[in-house]
């Protein structure tokens, strides 16, 4: 350590000009202390930009008062971690508390592979519910639309329970889709599809059940094997023209590539938007996805339905039931595909053509078929929104139905998946007292068919489709993948799809 005495005689001027001895002291100061700054302020400055690449940026809450919104803008480094700003409009105060004692909330983000960075997320008044837990997390998962939020929920435990006597995933029914998940990850194809037959269809409905839960090609504990669904999806669609089935120009033999192809579509859809504006967006489906939407729109039927082979003869309930349901799923992409919004707007048409008089729905005319007439009422919510009065006589008929003669028993000779698929869609949409007794009935009957194993057992009702009751790979994949489908429903499509809707009736488990 170097001292330097430096003595100012005011009255002395032979004192006051420094002699050539401290002149030399004070260089070799001034030398040492810059090359002591040199060294020391860029590893300081390291040191700082380690400690912010390791911690997530995130912002403690201590009191919010929301009058409309909060406005959560994110900026990202230069290392690709966002960093988020909050405006305080009007009526929203944003105050930093001291060091917690007791409850903790967090705006933050997750930390993933590939992050989902959005230029701007509004927290809603609705979607911003603080719990008086410890670190609970409200997660920012992208530019997703309302309709898919409930599926990146806020409870980190995984585990969510719907309000007392109303409709809700359990910790029993989340427990089966785990269970369920695991196995569909366990017979996935090497090649990345499922099942043995039918695999555009089998492909598209197991991804469904991930996405479902939220499971993107980031997911811990499934991302290597939606991505590989995903990429045998964008290979064999590539090199079918878009055309999902697999099968060629002609859709193939049967009656099954119509269906195939509407229920793939579906798929690539929901993952693209489910991607869409953040890192991990994945442009490769785009093409895929325009040449698959333009063969369902360019096989419309004259009556606005779709049938087998695209042949546009008068259309087929359950073929347009797919077709609607994969349109709506592309209308959300916000890609602004040709065709989209006038194809469901005669779809939807042609659906209300074959409406019974009790509410049900027909094949191919006007009648009241218990098995179809889910299709119509989740179709009609999910373009529209209207819970009207033909709608409700709808649920009403299947309610009665369920009560009269095809009871929700997965043993019962009349068990119909199928229907039971697109009705508990439908009630869980449509919400209300009827919600209320479709989820009594159905949560627990499903949950308790499960196998040991995670897929469901073949079922004993011949009339009803030879999936239900075979004992084969695809068999096993089919009926798995709608039983899973139907315990996500709860969060997979809940009534925010319809027009208006500014409420979520669950508390909803991150993924």
């Amino acid at each position: 350590m170097f001292t330097v005495k430096h003595t100012i005689h005011m009255n002395t001027p032979s004192t006051t000009t420094p002699t050539l001895r401290e002149r030399l002291a004070n260089s070799r100061f001034l030398s040492f202390s810059l090359l002591i700054h040199a060294i020391l302020v860029p590893l300081l400055a390291t040191l700082v930009i380690c400690v912010r690449n390791v911690e997530p940026e995130e912002i403690p809450i201590g009191s919010i008062a929301i009058s409309d919104e909060i406005k959560i803008h994110v900026k990202t480094q230069d290392d690709s971690r966002p960093k988020i700003e909050a405006d305080q409009p009007s009526g929203v105060q944003i105050t930093t508390p001291p060091p917690p004692t007791g409850g903790l909330a967090v705006i933050t983000t997750p930390v993933v592979s590939k992050l989902t960075v959005p230029d701007t997320v509004t927290l809603s008044r609705d979607s911003l519910k603080l719990g008086s837990g410890p670190d609970i997390l409200i997660k920012i998962p992208g530019t997703i639309p309302g309709p898919y939020g409930p599926r990146f929920g806020k409870d980190p435990s995984g585990r969510i329970t719907g309000p007392p006597g109303k409709p809700g995933p359990t910790k029993a029914t989340e427990d089966a889709v785990i269970r369920a998940l695991n196995w569909l990850r366990d017979h996935q194809n090497k090649d990345g599809s499922w099942g043995l037959e039918n695999k555009g269809a089998m492909t598209g409905l197991a991804l469904l059940c991930f996405l479902g839960h939220g499971e993107l090609c980031d997911s811990k504990d499934y991302g290597y094997n939606v991505n590989l669904g995903i990429e045998w999806l964008i290979t064999n669609g590539t090199m079918s023209d878009g055309r999902l089935a697999m099968s060629g120009a002609d859709w193939g033999p049967g009656n099954g590539g119509v269906y195939e192809h509407g229920i793939a579509t579906y798929a690539l859809a929901e993952y693209y938007t489910l991607t869409r504006g953040s890192k991990s967006q994945d442009d490769r489906v785009v093409e895929l996805l325009r040449k698959a939407v333009s063969h369902i729109v360019a096989g419309q039927g004259p009556d606005g339905g779709w049938m087998y082979r695209f042949d546009k003869s008068p259309g087929d309930t359950s073929v347009t039931g797919w077709q609607i349901q994969a349109l709506k799923a592309a209308q959300l992409t916000g890609l602004n595909l040709p065709g989209v919004t006038p194809a469901l707007d005669r779809g939807i048409a042609s659906l209300t053509r074959v409406r019974g008089p009790k509410g049900g729905y027909g094949y191919r005319g006007p009648e009241d078929r218990y098995s179809l007439t889910g299709i119509g009422v989740l179709c009609e919510l999910s373009w529209k929104g209207e819970r009207n009065p033909a709608l409700r006589r709808g649920i009403e008929f299947i309610n009665d139905t369920v009560q009269k003669e095809q009871p929700i028993k997965y043993t019962h000779d009349k068990a119909d998946l199928y229907a039971w698929y697109y009705h508990t869609n439908a009630m869980l949409m449509f919400g209300g007292a009827e919600a209320t007794a479709w989820d009594r009935r159905f949560s627990a009957e499903i949950t308790g068919a499960q196998s040991p194993d995670g897929s469901w057992p073949k079922m004993n009702a011949p009339g009803h489709g030879n999936l239900q009751n075979s004992e084969t790979l695809t068999a096993y994949i089919y009926r798995t993948t709608l039983c899973t489908l139907m315990l996500e429903a709860y969060y997979r499509l809940t009534p925010s799809l319809r027009a208006g809707a500014t409420t979520q009736p669950f508390q909803l488990a991150a993924r």
